[in-house]
């Protein structure tokens, strides 16, 4: 029942402010233009603060573990490869099966990993947790790029992927925090105040807009895909992933941290991603309302098994 709760509690607030942005829409207080218009402002402001604001906040704790990041930048890349190989093959439409990918092999590891791994082992054994996302969280974004570069564009030019590296706030983000974090730079208090205000707005906004753009007819009109990539985000990836850690012998903390971002629901910037990038977006939409409402089960059973086996 613990880890039921500890799910709950990480994923409830979570669903109340999709709930609200979803009420705000249907009460006439946010409009389509209104909420394109927020979008654009989390992709380009709110997220990149909150991700320069979490890397330059890990603590590069001694004795840090580089095989648990090797393995978790290995599983994310070949899950990312293997899906781009698979998913034309079933689904034809570029704009979705673009979409279809980035909701399987992306999670929202930013948000939930360090939650979840400090609730279980206090927030003293957390530091590879936060070293393993702060490195994969600007792969996730990378592979981003050039998933909707080469797939919406249905050319793979190299040029025009480096450019929307460049270009993506996100990645500038990411590079900009790592460069602080190594090089040690000091943030005055008063302008790290102000980070950390801005990048404490991204995940509600971000979700507020959610809940405007959900619709209970894309619910039956992407059944079929919200099917396939709830099975995949929430049960197919993460047993995967926990298989191959468990036989490498990772246990504990590392085993948790590693379970969460392959087990995660849908990362909630996929959606401000795909709608900047031509991607169907509100599929992107429901893909992460859906494996968000699953995950408080999904999230308890794999916590709840791993703990019964002695892993965790």
């Amino acid at each position: 029942m613990e880890s039921f709760i500890l799910a709950f509690r990480v994923v409830f607030p979570l669903l109340c402010l999709m709930v609200l942005g979803y009420y705000l829409k249907q009460k006439k207080f946010m409009e389509e233009k209104t909420l394109n218009q927020m979008n654009r402002v989390v992709f380009n402001v709110f997220l990149p603060f909150m991700l320069f604001k979490n890397i330059y906040k890990t603590e590069m704790a001694e004795g840090l573990d580089f095989g648990i990041v090797l393995f978790a930048l290995l599983a994310v890349l070949g899950i990312f490869i293997f899906l781009c190989l698979t998913i034309p093959l079933v689904e034809k439409r570029k704009e979705r099966s673009s979409v279809i990918i980035q909701g399987l092999y992306r999670s929202n590891f930013v948000l939930l990993g360090i939650s979840i791994v400090s609730s279980i082992y206090g927030e003293g054994n957390i530091g590879m947790t936060a070293f393993v996302a702060a490195t994969i969280i600007p792969l996730y974004n990378v592979l981003a790029v050039i998933l909707f570069e080469t797939f919406c564009t249905g050319e793979c030019h190299i040029g025009g992927i480096l450019r929307g590296i460049v270009k993506n706030p996100l990645i500038r983000a990411s590079v900009l925090g790592f460069i602080f974090l190594a090089a040690g730079i000091k943030i005055p208090s008063p302008v790290m105040t102000v980070i950390n205000d801005v990048s404490s707005l991204a995940t509600p906004m971000s979700l507020i807009v959610l809940g405007g753009i959900f619709t209970f007819e894309g619910l039956r009109k992407y059944q079929k895909e919200l099917i396939f990539v709830s099975v995949g985000r929430l049960v197919l990836v993460p047993a995967l992933v926990v298989c191959l850690s468990l036989l490498i012998g990772f246990k504990g903390a590392n085993l948790a941290g590693l379970m969460v971002m392959a087990g995660a629901p849908a990362a909630v910037s996929s959606c401000a991603m795909a709608e900047q990038m031509g991607g169907d977006a509100e599929l992107a939409g429901l893909i992460i309302v859906v494996t968000s409402v699953l995950s408080v089960f999904t999230i308890f059973m794999w916590i709840f098994g791993l703990n019964l086996a002695g892993v965790l």
